[in-house]
């Protein structure tokens, strides 16, 4: 008879023991709820301190969960600032050439200019017209870049003969500018394989630059070391410092803050991208006023 009470009397003190363990455990799930019902929608660091483990999990889940929210709702608000910046950029690059454009239109409706004006403001309209043409073919490499719609037709190919090229299609560019480019192409290169599509886009941008800031000292060069091909552009410049090679490859990076030297910040960025993912690398550095675009061809 002992016995049974015996084990009556232990049976009542756990169900005691339970109904305490229950209590407390509600408690404390109550106590996170109304955390999180505080905290109404905001990120915070959810506090308890319970007797058991997989509750103590549970707000520990719950504290990684809401830290993985907030950096991305930083990401996010970050995004935005950016993506406002870039289409205040593009409407500001887009309006400078436009604006010009339709000044000129006017004056071309006055009806007592001379033939000679007439084809002054022509020839202004149509170097206007170029410059709104070069921008909006930047602003839709750059979107195509950043959405990977630029698929790459990877094939084997000369850097010679496509930097060769590029330079033939500026030859009137660098004559206008007064510009004799010193130029060093190793012989017998060998053959990278590669885009040729963004190769010829990275050497159009590189010698667009050059044209756009270069300072009458250019050197062009292209030639094997080791298990690379180096291909770089140097041109003299005075208005650079070593801050501004740290953010040159920024996209919409500009020394002149006020951007109307029809000069968007994308050139060396979209050569960057591109470069990179074609599994290259690319490095500028400036020294004794000459600014250094290098890139390491892999063979």
């Amino acid at each position: 008879m002992l016995w049974f009470v015996l084990v009556v009397v232990l049976l009542i003190i756990g169900i005691i023991v339970l109904l305490t363990y229950i209590r407390l455990l509600k408690k404390d799930i109550k106590y996170i709820t109304s955390q999180i019902k505080s905290s109404k929608g905001d990120f915070t660091s959810i506090k308890v301190s319970s007797l058991d483990k997989t509750l103590d999990d549970l707000a520990l889940q719950i504290n990684k969960s809401y830290d993985l929210c907030n950096i991305k709702n930083i990401k996010i608000i970050n995004d935005e600032k950016e993506l406002r910046g870039r289409i205040a950029n593009i409407s500001h690059d887009l309006r400078t050439p436009l604006t010009s454009i339709m000044g000129y239109l006017e004056l071309l409706r006055e009806e007592d200019l001379s033939g000679e004006e007439k084809k002054e403001y022509f020839d202004i309209i149509t170097k206007r017209t170029k410059v709104l043409q070069n921008l909006i073919n930047s602003f839709y490499d750059l979107s195509r870049i950043q959405s990977n719609e630029n698929k790459l037709n990877l094939k084997s190919l000369n850097l010679t003969t496509l930097l060769s090229e590029n330079l033939v299609s500026f030859f009137n560019e660098f004559k206008e500018k007064g510009i004799e480019p010193n130029i060093y192409i190793e012989e017998d290169l060998p053959n990278i394989i590669s885009d040729e599509s963004s190769v010829s886009r990275i050497f159009s941008n590189l010698l667009n630059n050059i044209i756009k800031h270069g300072e009458q000292e250019v050197y062009i060069e292209l030639k094997k070391d080791g298990n690379t091909i180096i291909s770089q552009f140097t041109n003299a410049t005075s208005n650079l410092n070593e801050e501004d090679i740290e953010l040159i490859f920024n996209s919409f990076y500009t020394k002149n803050p006020t951007r109307n030297d029809e000069n968007t910040g994308l050139g060396l960025y979209i050569v960057k991208t591109l470069v990179e993912k074609l599994g290259n690398k690319v490095e500028a550095n400036l020294k004794d006023g000459k600014l250094s675009i290098i890139i390491y061809w892999c063979i």
